[in-house]
């Protein structure tokens, strides 16, 4: 079962990768609608060899699942217009960084059942954010299942999926 649920992720990945282009000029023909002059690209770094991603705790790192290794095994970060998936070399720096810690705070604190809220820090990775655009950020969040569910937050919406497989399919499909 885990072997076929990695070979769907990489899929999934190609998938996005070869759908980029489409996606992009529908997104930028939006922004300029709005007044928002910006070219969106796709770009990838080399995949590093990982064994683990870090944790909103210190002194936690959690192995990775086998969805989560064909991600990694794919590129290192993710850039996607705006969007980055970081890579688990970026993500400790990342979690530490001031924006990251006070949305993280402040999610926890204010929205009743967000994954902060839901989970401790040693059950929630960080995944990836938009770029100037603090208050949108995805969560990994560990519940005792082989593979971690992924919380979406953009602005006041929040979604969620039950695994790496299912955010990556969103990804491919949400208008």
């Amino acid at each position: 079962m885990a072997k076929h649920q990695s070979v769907r992720t990489r899929q999934l990945l190609e998938a996005i990768v070869a759908n980029f282009d489409k996606r992009k000029k529908a997104a930028e023909a939006l922004m300029a609608e709005l007044g928002i002059d910006v070219e969106l690209t796709y770009a990838t770094k080399p995949p590093m060899r990982a064994q683990s991603i870090e944790t909103f705790s210190k002194y936690k790192q959690i192995p990775l699942s086998p969805m989560l290794a064909q991600r990694f095994d794919f590129a290192s970060d993710i850039v996607r217009g705006l969007d980055v998936w970081a890579g688990t070399d970026q993500i400790a720096t990342l979690t530490n960084a001031k924006h990251v810690k006070l949305l993280h705070k402040s999610l926890r604190r204010h929205w009743v059942n967000s994954a902060p809220a839901k989970y401790d820090d040693a059950s929630l990775s960080l995944f990836g954010y938009t770029v100037d655009v603090p208050e949108n950020i995805v969560y990994l969040a560990w519940t005792g299942e082989i593979e971690p569910q992924v919380y979406v937050y953009v602005g006041q919406k929040e979604e969620s999926y039950e695994n790496l497989d299912e955010y990556l399919h969103w990804c491919l499909t949400r208008p």
